[in-house]
């Protein structure tokens, strides 16, 4: 069984003031002689179909889009069709103003059994509450999903971190660590290890706590790592990818990442500050195997950790950073994709 997680900043439409029904776009595309037509931001109208063309062709099981209006919620609804279901709330009212952290999932492969909102902030029941040094508001959308398939469930946390707030990024992740714990404390009585996602824009590179303290310190090698205790932590796929270097299913795995994977926020400018800072992570649960062992950041190359576990496990076997413009196009937004899959299989052994 394989379950694939995007993540997917959109770019909220500035132009929401004044909507363009979908259908009448007009001619959306520029003539490719035009000079530096790949470079600026364009407006909504012109970048959702193509922008839904990515997220049809990768065509992912679950995808939390960032930065979207509810006019955008309902565009990305209409542009990918009945197939797809999608739950979220506007962060400024819990409703239908200002931005949303929508989960979309493809209902062929999932069932969505229940749906949390909350702010990130000291009052996260609280729509529109700030939390720390935030500029604005934000908050997360919590899905729990069973598999159409065999009922597996599975938890998909969807996020937008402040841009502003150092201390906000790193409060945030605090309080999503004990939405986390929460959940397996709950789930692991039962005695399974609860298999939970999280997607989103961080705005929190790899040298920042809000990252570090998602992931315990695990892919830092300057010997910073704080003691810390009482939380389930994250992966983060990136580092976790199974290459072919492992010793399972090694006919179908990739040799590195796949992509424009050195960064996933590129702006609309040639000369824009690049960096990675949109996530698909997992939680260290025991659900899920791991090849980089803690204080390792890297680990694409052929000193890969082989797994010898020999128990039925999910793994990384894709990890992919989508490119945000095409020959002959623009750019669809000023952040890429990333996409993640996750099998399950008995790790250490050949493909079943």
């Amino acid at each position: 069984m394989e379950l694939t997680i995007a993540s997917f900043n959109i770019r909220y439409d500035t132009q929401a003031f004044n909507i363009v029904p979908l259908g009448s776009e007009g001619d959306i595309f520029p003539r490719v002689n035009t000079s530096n037509v790949e470079w600026g931001e364009r407006p909504w109208y012109q970048r959702r179909a193509p922008l839904a063309d990515q997220v049809l062709w990768e065509n992912p099981s679950v995808i939390g889009f960032q930065e979207v209006l509810w006019n955008q919620i309902g565009d990305l609804a209409q542009l990918l069709g009945e197939g797809w279901g999608w739950t979220g709330v506007c962060r400024n009212d819990g409703k239908r103003q200002g931005e949303a952290v929508p989960i979309f999932w493809r209902k062929e492969v999932a069932t969505l059994k229940n749906v949390e909102h909350f702010w990130l902030s000291d009052t996260p029941e609280k729509p529109g509450s700030v939390g720390w040094d935030a500029g604005q508001t934000r908050m997360a959308t919590l899905a729990e999903f069973t598999t159409v398939k065999n009922e597996l469930t599975f938890y998909v946390f969807n996020t937008h971190y402040d841009e502003r707030g150092l201390q906000a990024r790193t409060e945030s992740s605090k309080l999503i660590l004990d939405h986390v714990d929460k959940l397996v404390d709950r789930i692991s009585p039962s005695g399974q290890a609860p298999l939970i996602f999280l997607v989103g824009d961080l705005n929190s590179p790899d040298t920042e706590d809000g990252y570090r303290s998602l992931t315990r310190w695990r892919y830092v090698d300057d010997g910073s790592s704080p003691q810390q205790g009482g939380h389930t932590f994250f992966l983060d796929s990136r580092y976790e990818l199974h290459t072919r270097v492992s010793n399972f299913n090694t006919a179908r795995l990739l040799g590195a990442r796949y992509g424009d994977w050195l960064a996933t926020f590129t702006g609309f400018g040639e000369h824009d500050h690049r960096n990675v800072i949109d996530v698909v992570l997992v939680a260290d649960t025991g659900a899920v195997a791991a090849v980089s062992p803690a204080g390792t950041r890297d680990r694409q190359d052929n000193a890969q950790k082989v797994m010898q576990t020999g128990q039925q496990q999910w793994a990384v076997t894709r990890y992919g950073v989508i490119p945000n413009r095409f020959e002959g196009g623009f750019l669809v937004s000023d952040h890429r994709m990333v996409v993640a899959t996750f099998k399950q299989t008995v790790v250490g052994l050949p493909e079943l």
